[in-house]
């Protein structure tokens, strides 16, 4: 059996209060929107998000809210299932996410030692990353933070996309419009994994910044590092250029000509010569020519020109998958629509003198309870045993569905063989 990639740390000075009976692990990571620990309940593993102080802002709010929402959207075997919803008392400070736990995250098998990941693995992890995505796609969601660290793997070669602290549907509102809330580009998407739209129009990007994080990972699980690694936001933009190349014009029509922006496109795009610079992604340890032309496109400079994740999965790359077969590529393309109209509701009356948090309140405990129908809920900390036995039932009932749902994904998870490259192991 293999062990979670629990790290031996106490955290970062948060201290979890969960129900009474969970055992805790380990410390599993911290981000921006939280702090991550593995705990074990029953013999059943789970990775709890602690959102600490959730109504610092109507910003941070928010986002907790989003998070909790669109978890709870999907119910697909790529994208990491939603099990609980913890708070201590109705006046409570912090949210906690319970989450199913899968053994490691994409970035340390591909930092693992030892040989790089073949490459029949790499197009079996790939492939399942964008079932994911088409998944959250088809539900007009965005992920805004794709990245190997966000991309989880077990034993077994399933691969999900995790930590949805930046989703948000197409529709929803962009937080600088709330509360005075800070930059976009200075939260969304990890900078290494930023696509161009989001820095030089930051109120135009949309679905396709998903597609440029999947060729990001893409390159790098050949690289074994990551393929821009800029500075800061407008030196990432300069890195780009330098391995996709010199933008052609028409993948320019999306910045608005004799803006700053524009300029500044124009302005990196030649070498100190004068010449135009070559596009180097052909140079990747990449043996398919399938493959390597599916990565030049997922990287492509021009947003509206990158495939869609539909398309991207009926890439010529993915053939011997069969995805026109797949039920969980058909399951997939079936995510009904993400109604973000919540929002609406809860962001009426920002910007007044004084946050309200109120209504945010009433959503955190209506997603609790939906947990526990016709059951007093647990607080933190004081957990019933009938509450925490419902919790073990769903998960099992959860799990069966999934795999019913994921009959294909077994499959292809097999084929991927992860296990037997030496990174599932005890962290």
């Amino acid at each position: 059996e293999v062990a979670p990639r629990v790290q031996a740390s106490a955290a970062v000075g948060l201290r979890f209060n969960l129900p009474e009976g969970w055992q805790r692990i380990g410390h599993l990571g911290s981000g921006t929107s939280g702090s991550v620990d593995a705990y074990r309940f029953r013999s059943q593993d789970f990775a709890v998000k602690l959102v600490p102080n959730v109504f610092t802002s109507s910003a941070v709010a928010l986002r907790a809210v989003r998070e909790v929402r669109i978890l709870s959207h999907f119910a697909h075997p790529n994208i990491v299932s939603l099990r609980d919803i913890f708070v201590e008392g109705s006046r409570f400070q912090h949210v906690y996410i319970c989450m199913e736990l899968l053994e490691t995250s994409l970035a340390r098998l591909v930092y693992s030692p030892g040989p790089p990941l073949e490459e029949k693995k790499v197009l079996c992890i790939l492939y399942q990353m964008l079932r994911g995505l088409l998944c959250m796609h088809s539900a007009q969601v965005m992920h805004r933070d794709i990245k190997p660290s966000n991309v989880l793997v077990d034993g077994s070669g399933r691969v999900k996309l995790a930590d949805f602290g930046l989703a948000r549907a197409v529709s929803s509102a962009e937080e600088a419009q709330l509360d005075n809330a800070p930059r976009l580009t200075e939260y969304v998407v990890t900078r290494f994994y930023r696509a161009p739209e989001v820095v030089l129009a930051t109120d135009k990007y949309s679905l396709p910044i998903d597609v440029w994080g999947m060729g990001c990972i893409l390159g790098e699980m050949f690289l074994r590092e990551v393929l821009f690694k800029g500075k800061d936001s407008l030196d990432q933009v300069r890195k780009i250029v330098a391995v996709v190349g010199t933008p052609r014009p028409e993948d320019l029509m999306w910045v608005p000509p004799g803006t700053s922006a524009f300029g500044f496109v124009r302005h990196i795009s030649r070498t100190s010569t004068g010449a135009d610079f070559p596009c180097v992604l052909d140079k990747l340890p990449i043996k398919s020519p399938g493959l390597s032309a599916l990565l030049v496109d997922l990287l492509c400079f021009n947003p509206d020109r990158r495939p869609t994740a539909e398309e991207a999965i009926g890439h010529e790359a993915f053939q011997t998958f069969r995805p026109e077969n797949d039920p969980a590529v058909a399951s997939a393309r079936a995510t009904p629509l993400f109604d973000a109209g919540f929002e609406e509701e809860l962001c009426k009356d920002l910007g007044q003198a004084k946050f309200d948090d109120r209504p945010f309140r009433a959503v955190f405990l209506e997603a609790r309870d939906a947990f526990h129908p016709g059951e007093a809920p647990p607080s933190a900390a004081r957990g019933s045993s009938r509450t925490m036995k419902s919790l073990v039932r769903s998960q099992a009932c959860e799990g069966g569905a999934a795999s019913h749902r994921g009959t294909a994904g077994g499959d292809v998870a097999a084929g991927c063989g992860v296990a037997a490259h030496g990174a599932l192991r005890p962290l």
